[in-house]
C-alpha cells in the first residue's frame, strides 16, 4: 500500500471516529462513498434493532465501483 492511500484510510478513518464520538445520536450510519444506497436500506437497518442487546447491524453493500481483477 502506498503512503498516499494509507493516509487517506487513516484520516478517513480519524473522521468517522470523531463523527461517532462527538454524535449525540441513538443510531449512527456509516457507509463509502461508492456505496450504493437503496431507499429503504435505513428503514430495514433500523428495524432490526429490536432488543437493548443488538449493539450492530449490517447489511448487503454493493458497490458503484467495478471490481478489479488480476
Amino acid at each position: 500500500m502506498s503512503g498516499c492511500c494509507a493516509t487517506l484510510q487513516y484520516g478517513q478513518a480519524q473522521g468517522i471516529n470523531h463523527a461517532v464520538r462527538e454524535s449525540t445520536a441513538e443510531i449512527i450510519v456509516s457507509v463509502d462513498s461508492d456505496v450504493i444506497v437503496y431507499p429503504t436500506a435505513l428503514r430495514e437497518l433500523v428495524a432490526r434493532f429490536v432488543s437493548p442487546e443488538i449493539a450492530a447491524v449490517g447489511g448487503r453493500v454493493m458497490s458503484r465501483t467495478p471490481t478489479r481483477t488480476g
